[in-house]
């Protein structure tokens, strides 16, 4: 005779999150990490155009 399982048990004895507790992190993580990309590259282009003028200031 199989053991009765309740939805959403895991066998260490605790339940896990419901699926929309699971998505939300991940979709906060996903927005998160979109956030830091756009940021990485925001730098990296605010450095270019600040070497670009310091190029253009000393004529180098």
């Amino acid at each position: 005779m199989a053991a009765v399982v309740p939805p959403f048990y895991n066998f260490t004895g605790n339940y896990k999150p419901s699926g929309q507790d699971r998505t939300a992190a991940e979709r906060n993580y996903v927005i998160e990490a979109t956030r830091r990309r756009r940021r990485i590259l925001q730098v990296g282009v605010l450095l270019t155009l600040r070497w670009i003028e310091i190029q253009l200031i000393f004529d180098i």
